[in-house]
């Protein structure tokens, strides 16, 4: 850990983003009012609900000989290297979260799934999948799409469904074993197609065609970009 030029040794050291992505900016002017009362001996009030003079505040941190930004300078604890950058250092009260790594290790590979949704339950408590947030699902969909698809298709509620393109419904009657293709408004002038989707995309719309909401299915057939090369002579 660095130390200050009088020996100070921080206990922790926060990045300077995550205070302000996660709106906790009150805690700059807390470590400000509390360096200055722990050399005045006084009990100020810094809370973000009452109007703060930070000008003053600034003034007399610059009167005891600190600077006015609260800022001081660091050195390296292994060489003694100085630290060519201004730190934020100030004694804040800190509450420690009861919510250790030990508890939160959790891993399954085979999970109870919901009755109607055919997904995968979640939680730990469920002995179910894990969960993913925002900014884990942003971080896979940069780094590992196919890890994510996978995920969430085909090892969640992904199926294979069928329409027939001529009529654009999902009333047909397929028996891949017998070869039977039919479709209940086309016959046996259908055009079936399979393709991939999820159950509980299918459910939706079941639950559309129950309130009398038609939905029509349109197929196109997949477009692949053909890349030409330049000849070169």
């Amino acid at each position: 850990m660095p130390t200050t030029k009088d020996g100070i040794i921080p206990n922790i050291i926060f990045n300077p983003l995550s205070l302000i992505t996660r709106m906790t900016t009150g805690v700059i002017f807390e470590g400000m009012m509390a360096k200055l009362a722990a050399h005045t001996g006084t009990c100020p009030e810094a809370t973000m609900f009452k109007k703060l003079d930070t000008d003053n505040i600034a003034d007399m941190l610059e009167a005891y000989g600190f600077n006015r930004n609260g800022t001081e300078r660091l050195y390296n604890g292994m060489t003694g290297e100085y630290m060519d950058a201004e730190i934020f250092i100030a004694p804040i009260m800190y509450q420690t979260l009861q919510k250790y790594t030990i508890d939160t290790v959790y891993s399954n590979s085979i999970s109870p799934t919901d009755a109607m949704t055919r997904q995968p339950l979640h939680g730990k408590k469920l002995n179910g999948a894990l969960k993913a947030g925002a900014m884990e699902t942003a971080c896979m969909s940069v780094s590992s799409i196919n890890f994510l698809s996978e995920k969430i298709s085909e090892h969640s509620d992904g199926i294979e469904d069928y329409i027939c393109t001529n009529c654009g419904t999902r009333r047909v009657v397929v028996n891949e074993d017998d070869g039977t293709y039919s479709c209940s408004n086309c016959g046996d002038m259908a055009n079936i197609t399979k393709f991939r989707t999820s159950h509980s995309s299918r459910l939706f719309f079941n639950e559309l065609a129950g309130m009398s909401c038609g939905v029509m299915y349109h197929a196109r057939k997949p477009v692949f970009e053909v890349v030409e090369e330049e000849d070169t002579q």
